[in-house]
């Protein structure tokens, strides 16, 4: 079967300079704002074959037509995350000996639902959006953080707890989102 969806508009950007000056992180900075290199795409395909022809609320797609979502702040809307893909977990072996920090639960780039879904899995590297929280009696643990004092990643921007890092020798190594604190989607914030 042979679906036409329309035509696709592109755009690329190399070396960027965005309008940083309305981010918290760039208020304070003194002199002009860097370039930030790399490369930066936007693909706009319209409407997609789903089901009424739109993709899901919280949805958009990567250049694979693959579901994506994008993690943000639910206080004051930052982003925490990039855009991830739903997967599921590697399973957890739990033969680590000695002081060794197990492999991560998650693939880069995906996330789980807890069974409960009041948590979103991540890999430990996909949350460049938070900060360790100030709290030190929150950052406890042998080899790295123990998650067992409550969530220990703020959101950088607001300072807003929104996730519980695990990375210790004992136990999983994973970030878990606090689905509460945290709002789903492919929106950038305002």
């Amino acid at each position: 079967m042979e679906v036409v969806v329309g035509a696709a508009h592109a755009q690329s950007w190399d070396r960027l300079h965005p309008e940083l000056q309305g981010r918290a992180a760039w208020r304070e900075r003194p002199g002009p704002l860097p370039v930030i290199e790399g490369l930066a795409d936007h693909v706009d395909a319209g409407r997609l074959p789903w089901l009424g022809g739109i993709p899901p609320a919280g949805a958009a797609l990567d250049r694979q037509n693959v579901l994506v979502t994008l993690f943000t702040c639910a206080n004051c809307r930052h982003p925490l995350t990039g855009d991830l893909k739903k997967a599921r977990p590697s399973r957890d072996t739990d033969q680590r000996s000695g002081h060794r920090i197990a492999p991560p639960r998650m693939a880069r780039g995906t996330y789980a639902i807890s069974q409960d879904a009041s948590l979103f899995i991540l890999h430990p590297d996909d949350v460049p959006g938070t900060a360790p929280h100030p709290d030190h009696g929150r950052r406890n643990g042998c080899c790295g953080l123990d998650g067992q004092d409550g969530p220990n990643l703020v959101c950088v921007a607001c300072g807003a707890d929104v996730a519980t890092k695990q990375s210790d020798c004992w136990t999983q190594n994973l970030v878990a989102l606090t689905a509460a604190a945290v709002v789903s989607g492919a929106e950038s914030p305002a």
